[in-house]
């Protein structure tokens, strides 16, 4: 397993689309598939950095959100500062895996232990990395690129299996309180979830024998 994922923004976390309302603000696009990623890692004890070229506090919240230590904005070269994280860590970079999509990734993506892009990439980056997700950029290509390296070291299922949101939702896993009948959990719907803990009102979309929504918060459990 690496110890430290460096992650790209644009292209990778986003669609790499810069979306402007008429008065001129800017707004990106995140999947939050990619925060299982990061609460994958965390579960590890691997460390998460986003560096990006862009100077956006849009990205600073987005690291806020899903509790990233280190988030380096407006970042011009991605190995020096790459170089400077490891020291810090006491760590090489052949011990650092990372997603990039674009040409300035490409130095750091030829220095590093594990180096990947999503399949949206322009052909010479990807035939310069050693994994290419299926995913497209902002559409849960960090989280595939998070679970191939676990996958590759045999601890994928183990992970998923005590990561505090699944903890979490199994606590409420039980009967319908107003129909009575059981609730079967789709797993497809886990990826609507917001961060672990942060909305116990979350939605989900579950089975309670009726094809109802079921609404899981944390008193109660109900057809919605």
């Amino acid at each position: 397993l690496p110890k430290l994922v460096i992650t790209d923004i644009d292209g990778v976390w986003t669609d790499g689309g810069m979306y402007y309302t008429a008065e001129g603000d800017v707004m990106k696009r995140f999947s939050v598939k990619d925060g299982w990623g990061v609460i994958f890692l965390r579960e590890l004890d691997i460390p998460v950095a986003i560096m990006t070229g862009e100077n956006t506090q849009i990205v600073q919240k987005r690291a806020d959100k899903l509790k990233i230590d280190y988030c380096y904005l407006g970042v011009k070269d991605k190995v020096a500062q790459a170089e400077e994280l490891c020291r810090e860590l006491g760590i090489s970079l052949g011990e650092v895996a990372f997603i990039g999509d674009d040409l300035n990734d490409l130095p750091l993506l030829r220095l590093v232990g594990y180096s990947a892009s999503p399949s949206n990439t322009p052909e010479y980056v990807k035939r310069e990395v050693k994994y290419v997700t299926a995913a497209h950029g902002g559409y849960g290509a960090f989280r595939e690129f998070v679970e191939k390296l676990l996958s590759d070291n045999g601890v994928l299922e183990k992970t998923v299996g005590k990561c505090p949101l699944c903890v979490w939702m199994g606590r409420f896993r039980r009967t319908c309180q107003m129909c009575g009948n059981g609730i079967t959990l789709e797993t497809a719907a886990l990826p609507r979830f917001i961060m672990p803990l942060t909305n116990p009102a979350s939605l989900c979309v579950a089975d309670c024998g009726r094809g109802n929504s079921i609404r899981f918060t944390s008193s109660i459990v109900h057809c919605g």
